[in-house]
């Protein structure tokens, strides 16, 4: 259940309608939600405006994005769904910029030091204690 997915409060006031865009919409919506579908997606008031609608279909109906297109990635989901939790907000609500864009975790040992053990093991796990 969507409802249960954990989205942080600083993800909540850090999202953006831009954000929103750049990273979901324009990769993934836009092709079939543009200015000829009967839901526009291509500007913030049309999209605040289908919230709703967004929220329905790719939560809780599950109908999009459709079988026969790439599903959201785990980003691109939480993104949306901050943007949907947040209630659509054109920028963020704490008047920040969005966080940086997550680093990629790749199968080598120098990524997982880099994005796993440099920031969430070693202030504990260190040689002298």
């Amino acid at each position: 259940d969507f409802e249960a997915v954990y989205i942080s409060e600083e993800r909540l006031q850090s999202i953006s309608y831009n954000e929103l865009k750049s990273s979901v919409l324009n990769e993934k919506c836009i092709q079939c939600h543009g200015k000829s579908g009967n839901i526009n997606l291509e500007n913030y008031q049309d999209t605040k405006s289908a919230l709703e609608k967004i929220k329905d279909s790719v939560f809780r109906q599950k109908k999009m994005p459709p079988a026969n297109e790439s599903a959201l990635s785990a980003i691109e989901y939480q993104t949306l769904l901050a943007w949907v939790r947040a209630q659509g907000p054109d920028a963020p609500l704490n008047g920040t910029k969005p966080p940086p864009p997550v680093e990629k975790l790749e199968p080598k040992f120098s990524s997982i030091k880099k994005i796993i053990f440099d920031r969430k093991c070693l202030s504990c796990h260190r040689k002298d204690g």
